[in-house]
């Protein structure tokens, strides 16, 4: 028992035993929770500290290690991420919404040193991983986060800048994901096609190349979906 009046092992437990013997000062107590009070021995909680850049109201920003530090692989020019990136791979993360779970990604992905860049879409849950090798760490990296990711594609890279050309083909009958997969199959083997953008809601393709455009229009023209 200590000059207090309390035990530092247990003072919740003595006041409990004061409160038993002694009505009165139990019902002065009812309106205080023992645990919220600070311990008369001088043992209190220590206070969580919080970053002044960090928004402790949003609870999903509090399951974050950290939301200030910034990503090295970001700080990569333009340049160097063209010529060191030679995979694009796609993936669908569901339970990936909001900035902290963005941060928990490029915390698991940090170590691997293939991974140039990482470009988040994190209205559509999904993460573009630029890479210079196929590396199955990625996707075990992701999956190990628990946010259901799964690899929708592993692709080739090639920037639309190395283009000198952008020819852009209005397709009728282009209007979801399996004509659009269609669509890069019958151009994957015309080297002189340097990238494709899709936008399927206005049916449209940009195709970024650097001549053969009569072999490009004749390859989509044969897909019969009314390419012009």
């Amino acid at each position: 028992m200590s000059g207090c009046g309390c035990s530092k092992e247990t003072p919740c437990e003595d006041k409990k035993s004061q409160q038993e013997n002694h009505p009165s000062i139990a019902e002065a107590s009812n309106s205080k929770n023992c645990d919220n009070t600070p311990s008369c021995c001088g043992e209190e909680e220590e206070e969580k500290s919080s970053s002044p850049c960090c928004n402790t109201s949003n609870s999903c920003e509090d399951t974050a290690q950290s939301c200030c530090g910034s990503d090295p692989k970001e700080n990569l020019s333009t340049e160097d991420v063209l010529k060191n990136s030679h995979y694009m791979s796609e993936y669908l993360v569901p339970k990936m919404d909001c900035s902290a779970e963005e941060q928990m990604v490029r915390m698991a992905l940090s170590s691997i040193d293939g991974v140039q860049k990482l470009i988040f879409d994190l209205p559509n849950r999904s993460l573009k991983v630029l890479h210079n090798q196929k590396d199955e760490n990625i996707t075990t990296k992701l999956e190990a986060l628990g946010f259901g990711a799964k690899l929708v594609k592993t692709e080739t890279y090639i920037s639309n800048q190395q283009a000198k050309q952008t020819s852009t083909y209005t397709i009728p009958k282009m209007d979801c994901s399996a004509e659009e997969q269609m669509v890069r199959m019958a151009l994957a083997d015309i080297e002189a096609v340097k990238g494709l953008t899709f936008d399927l809601p206005n049916r449209k393709l940009k195709v970024f190349h650097n001549e053969g455009s009569q072999q490009i229009t004749a390859k989509l023209e044969g897909l019969g979906f009314g390419a012009k």
